[in-house]
């Protein structure tokens, strides 16, 4: 997701039970009403194709600014590397009262010559974001 010249834009993927399909569809399309541009797209057979290569989990913390995840998956996204999930929350801080962002960013498809390279990349980005980050592993 994110914002794009002042829009909004975003990509969602949604399993729901397929009894309940059309009443979802129902509500999508009347969103288009209020002026929201929606398209719906149904595949896949339930099962998610894999991406190869191990997993790795990036977690950010910081002052919550707007732009933070459009620059790290734009960082991400450059690598060759794919996000498989992104989680995020905007919480206020118990000491300062400021309002921060933290986000847990699943990536997909990390080999080892290719997370040299990007652990560097969001090193430098994190420092321009005053951003903590942590990496883990699957």
């Amino acid at each position: 997701m994110a914002n794009l010249a002042g829009r909004f834009a975003g990509i969602l993927k949604v399993s729901v039970d397929e009894a309940k399909l059309p009443t979802l569809q129902g509500a999508l399309e009347a969103l288009k009403q209020t002026g929201l541009a929606v398209l719906i797209d149904t595949c896949c057979d339930g099962e998610a194709t894999a991406i190869p290569g191990p997993r790795r989990k990036l977690e950010l913390t910081g002052v919550d600014r707007p732009g933070i995840v459009h620059e790290v998956a734009h960082v991400v996204a450059h690598s060759g590397i794919s996000i498989g999930e992104l989680a995020s929350e905007r919480f206020v801080a118990p000491h300062s009262g400021k309002l921060m962002f933290r986000a847990e960013v699943w990536l997909e498809g990390v080999e080892d010559n290719a997370l040299a390279e990007l652990q560097s990349s969001i090193e430098a980005l994190a420092h321009d974001l005053v951003v903590d980050i942590q990496w883990g592993d699957d």
